[in-house]
């Protein structure tokens, strides 16, 4: 009863807010400015949130207004969203409030200070930005997070998991050409049975680093992911680059991180080189990098292979990218160590953007497991054996419908050369924004998933609104799931879940979410209660 009682009084509130959706698209990333083209600008104002529409979880909050033109905007981005160029926002605004005639608009400082100058002595742009990216900058996320799930009609009473999580950088130090980056978290894992306490605490540094930069140089040590060689992860040790005209070269030598607890291990030595270009304007944008890598284990070669990776902008409408590992060396009891040239991954991904209302995206992506010789020594000859490429295909487009519908179909294979198909995934989903009276966001998302020995079947629908200038997100959802062995005759109870979220983002950086599930499956009942407390500092 108390269930649907919340459930009635979420639906009530969002019957007395009334929205407008005004949509935008980024035309350009510089640094920590994003640039957002709109037609018109009106209605839109300094410290306003910006939307964009998650095909799982609906509208999420992702951007805040910093300043904005006749026609375009920039923003800072507040969330964990992935940020492309074209991709689309919307301001979920609520309705306006009549000014006061009588009470004069405070101006801001910048605006002050401006409007009063009388010297004539502007800055230019180029000075401004100069001066904008010399300037110390502060920022910092910390979260902490409770997963609890339990079933109080099973023996196993429970599993609650307890993740904290600090992400802190510093620009700049003390106007100087040093800057800082880290990223830390901290996970501790807790079940209870009736026999039995289990703890497992894991603490991991993903990202740990001091910079230098001036100019066309720049170099950093410490822990971090270098973007001109992602597929490598994290590196420990020396980065160094060397970036003008357009062109860059760099080099890198350190460790590679543990593999089993993703601590610092001086065994693994490696190390590398990369060249590559990156050009282009407003119309097109490209990055093509090739580089070279040798990891060691203990002083002996694991793995020696070259990689070429290329990112490719046409306007706002068409993006490639490709990336290709090929193998240079083998090792194993049977065959002396030689040079080879062996093709062991490529992955090629393209969006298009067809018209305002229909967008593609479709990708292939081939591999062979990676050998390293020396970390699996005692195993090489069985991975070889297995070493068949896999490949996969995936396939998506987006439609729009108006300004409030959007559909969506997928499909996805994956398929091993000489073993044919070994799984595949078809998904459809259509979501309405501004549901007539009551406001919000209604979607349902179908999925069917097949395997060598599974399929399974799931049909999820979810209502979510955001209340107060988009600071309060509130969402009820219901997901059915069915399944079915195809070698055995096992019966699996199809699962229904009942679940309703929770959030708020307060004015001084704080956030705070909550989500409730319950499950159930055939006879057994079991519960999920998540809470996230998430503070965002910026100086």
């Amino acid at each position: 009863m108390k269930k649907l009682l919340i459930l009635f009084l979420l639906f009530f509130a969002a019957t007395l807010v009334a929205q407008e959706n005004i949509k935008g698209e980024i035309s350009f990333i510089s640094g920590d400015n994003i640039y957002i083209r709109f037609a018109d600008t009106k209605a839109i104002e300094k410290g306003d949130t910006l939307f964009y529409q998650d095909e799982t979880l609906g509208a999420q909050a992702c951007l805040i207004v910093e300043n904005k033109s006749s026609v375009s905007c920039i923003a800072k981005q507040i969330g964990d969203c992935a940020l492309s160029k074209g991709q689309q926002f919307f301001l979920n605004k609520t309705a306006p409030v009549e000014e006061a005639k009588d009470v004069p608009k405070l101006l801001d400082r910048k605006e002050e200070i401006r409007d009063t100058s009388n010297t004539g002595l502007e800055q230019t742009k180029a000075d401004k930005k100069a001066e904008f990216e010399k300037r110390e900058r502060i920022s910092a996320r910390v979260s902490a997070a409770s997963y609890t799930i339990f079933a109080p009609d099973n023996k196993n009473k429970g599993n609650t998991r307890f993740i904290g999580r600090v992400n802190f950088a510093m620009d700049n130090i003390s106007e100087s050409n040093f800057s800082v980056e880290s990223y830390f978290n901290y996970q501790e894992n807790m079940r209870l049975y009736d026999e039995f306490r289990g703890y497992n605490r894991r603490f991991n540094v993903y990202n740990l680093a001091l910079t230098y930069k001036k100019e066309n140089v720049q170099v950093s040590i410490g822990r971090k992911i270098n973007r001109k060689a992602s597929s490598l992860g994290a590196i420990d040790g020396l980065q160094g680059e060397y970036n003008k005209n357009g062109y860059f070269v760099g080099a890198l030598a350190g460790f590679r991180p543990d593999y089993q607890n993703f601590g610092l291990n001086t065994s693994l030595f490696q190390y590398g080189a990369y060249l590559g270009l990156e050009k282009g304007g407003k119309k097109f944008r490209s990055q093509i990098t090739a580089g070279f890598l040798e990891q060691r284990n203990q002083g002996a070669i694991d793995r020696r292979f070259i990689y070429l990776q290329t990112s490719n902008q046409v306007g706002s409408r068409l993006n490639v990218f490709a990336s290709t590992e090929v193998d240079l060396y083998e090792n194993y009891d049977s065959v002396a160590a030689q040079s080879i040239l062996q093709l062991s991954s490529l992955f090629i991904s393209s969006s298009l953007k067809i018209t305002d209302w229909w967008r593609i995206f479709g990708s292939y992506d081939t591999r062979r497991q990676i050998i390293f010789f020396e970390t699996y020594d005692t195993e090489v000859e069985r991975l070889l054996a297995d070493q068949e490429a896999r490949q996969g295909l995936r396939a998506r487009s987006n439609f729009s419908i108006g300004k409030r519908t959007n559909l969506g179909l997928s499909y996805n294979s994956r398929f091993q050369q000489n073993a044919g198909k070994q799984g595949e995934n078809i998904q459809a989903y259509i979501s309405y924004n501004r549901v007539p009276w009551i406001g919000g966001t209604f979607s349902y998302r179908f999925n069917i998933n097949s395997t060598l020995y599974l399929r399974s079947e799931v049909n999820s629908a979810r209502y979510s609104h955001y209340f107060a200038k988009g600071k309060l997100y509130t969402a009820v959802y219901y997901r059915y799931l069915s399944y079915l062995y195809l070698d055995r005759e096992i019966v699996v109870p199809a699962q229904a879940y009942y679940g309703a979220e929770l959030s708020y983002r307060m004015n001084s950086g704080w956030d705070l979410g909550t989500l409730g599930e319950m499950s159930k499956t055939g006879q057994q009942t079991s519960y999920r209660i998540n809470v996230r407390l998430t503070k965002r500092f910026k100086f």
